[in-house]
């Protein structure tokens, strides 16, 4: 998807393997992490760039649905079961990236 904004690749991303429709948090990625891709189509490394998306709908089906499984965790949680260390890192960081944000972004005074 080299011709998209990462973001809006992002946004097609979760619809197409998981059905969420949302809001990205921000347009500009928390991080990136680089992870060793393996299957009939490709072997190599992939650059990925970690979006946050605030999930207001999960559709009942999807163009993945027949090859993808669902479950909803907390984060802290979603970042102990992922097998790449660089996400994990990322995930961990959600809460502190948000709040930050929302304090960055308050009425002073």
């Amino acid at each position: 998807m080299r011709r998209t904004a990462p973001a809006a690749t992002a946004e097609r991303e979760a619809f197409e393997e998981a059905g969420l429709r949302g809001r990205l948090w921000s347009r500009t990625p928390i991080g990136s992490y680089w992870y060793r891709k393996e299957d009939e189509d490709f072997a190599g490394a992939i650059w990925v760039r970690v979006f946050v998306l605030a999930v207001y709908e999960q559709k009942k089906g999807w163009p993945e649905r027949p090859e993808r499984r669902t479950s909803w965790f907390t984060v802290k949680r979603a970042a102990s079961l992922v097998e790449e260390p660089g996400l994990s890192r990322l995930l961990r960081r959600i809460p502190k990236i948000i709040v930050a944000q929302i304090k960055a972004s308050a009425p002073k005074g």
